[in-house]
């Protein structure tokens, strides 16, 4: 036992010796101590084969990670590409569809207009189909003769503004309307503003001003006259027949209500009508117009004064004439005389355009003064409901001057 004490504390002390590049020799129980190798030694070899695994691994890492890295910078390219197109599409979707749009906008504007020249054609036949109908019954009743009135009583305006244009000298007539030197400038024309503005804006000169002027004027005074129910009564007993004769229309056929209105009409027409008084207070009226005009010119000779107020004289019995034969001799249709407001809107229905060395634009511009009587011949037809309406047809439009 000693002995094995002895043994271990020398082993022990050589243990703590500096020396360690020595083996380790221990002898326990008369066994031989073997060498040990130093523990720097058992280090080296232990960890030598891990650092190589551990490097190995890196190296693939590293390698895998830069493949994955150029993968991914692959398929960022592919994305951004994908990206571009994407978008190329979508501009390309959305002009498409803008296009599209604006295809079927305008495809809806041209069903319109479609649509509105079929209206039109409608109406043109409608028209065609009552011409037809007007001249073939009013054939046989010389419907001709009417027309014909008309048409001279269309020449006696005329020959009527052509005799006020000689009240102005020809050089004073041919210089251009200038703006009235009056208050209230063109306003103080009147219902004839609207020529006045106008005359200004196209530089038309003085006589035309006054040829168009007088005929809008006689127009609209002689259809004022003409939509009496007969010359030389009161206002109050011509609104009555007027409302009476358009309700017997409405509720009976056209012969009873035709033949009452020419019975009627034939006795409450005066038979003394005298057209002299009623002429020359036109010439008076119109004057103010004229001296609008022409301010400054030289005193009208007596021998043209005489000259116009036996044209106003003709024109109105013309216009006489005209209202006469309508009311009374025709039974088929009944027959009025009309004409327009200026500044209203052109239609090719009711309207033709006049005016000489004028451009004329179909369907556009507004009315600036009327320049002839038109005519319009309608009568009573039972409706669907069994309702008698108006079926209308103008054989004769109104000669206008427009604006364009």
């Amino acid at each position: 036992m000693a002995t094995l004490i002895r043994n271990v504390m020398s082993a022990v002390e050589h243990l703590l010796t500096p020396d360690r590049d020595q083996g380790l020799q221990i002898e326990v129980n008369g066994v031989a101590p073997t060498e040990v190798d130093p523990p720097e030694q058992h280090c080296l070899a232990a960890t030598s084969r891990p650092s190589e695994a551990m490097c190995s691994h890196s190296q693939r890492a590293h390698s895998d990670h830069q493949e994955v890295s150029e993968k991914y910078a692959r398929l960022k390219k592919e994305r951004n590409s994908l990206l571009c197109r994407v978008q190329e599409l979508e501009n390309t979707l959305t002009q498409r569809t803008d296009h599209l749009q604006s295809s079927r906008s305008t495809m809806n504007t041209l069903n319109d207009r479609l649509a509105a020249t079929r209206a039109e054609l409608v109406q043109a036949r409608q028209d065609l189909q009552a011409a037809r109908s007007f001249i073939s019954t009013e054939a046989s009743d010389d419907g001709k003769t009417l027309l014909d009135m008309l048409s001279l009583l269309n020449q006696k305006i005329d020959e009527f503004a052509y005799i006020v244009g000689d009240f102005v000298p020809s050089e004073m007539g041919e210089a251009h309307f200038m703006q009235p030197k009056t208050e209230k400038g063109v306003a103080d024309m009147g219902p004839l503003e609207t020529l006045g503005r106008f005359a200004i804006q196209t530089n038309l000169s003085i006589a035309d001003v006054l040829q168009y002027g007088i005929q809008h004027m006689t127009c609209k005074h002689l259809e004022v006259l003409l939509m009496q129910f007969a010359p030389g009564i009161n206002q109050s007993l011509s609104r009555y027949l007027n409302e009476l004769h358009h309700s017997l229309c409405l509720r009976y056929p056209q012969a009873y209500s035709a033949r009452w209105r020419a019975m009627t009409y034939h006795q409450t027409r005066p038979t003394d009508i005298e057209c002299s008084g009623v002429a020359r207070w036109w010439v008076e009226h119109i004057m103010p117009f004229v001296n609008i005009c022409a301010p400054g010119r030289p005193p009208v000779k007596d021998a043209l004064y005489t000259k116009l107020l036996e044209k106003a004289k003709e024109m109105f019995c013309a216009a006489l004439a005209l209202q006469d034969k309508a009311r009374i001799a025709y039974l088929t249709y009944t027959y009025e005389v009309f004409a327009v407001d200026a500044g209203s809107q052109f239609k090719d229905r009711e309207m033709k355009y006049g005016g000489e060395g004028r451009k004329k634009q179909k369907g556009h511009g507004e009315v600036v003064a009327v320049l002839g009587l038109g005519l319009k011949a309608w009568r009573s037809v039972c409706g669907d409901e069994g309702q008698y309406v108006r079926d209308e047809v103008i054989p004769v439009p109104v000669s206008v001057l427009t604006s364009s």
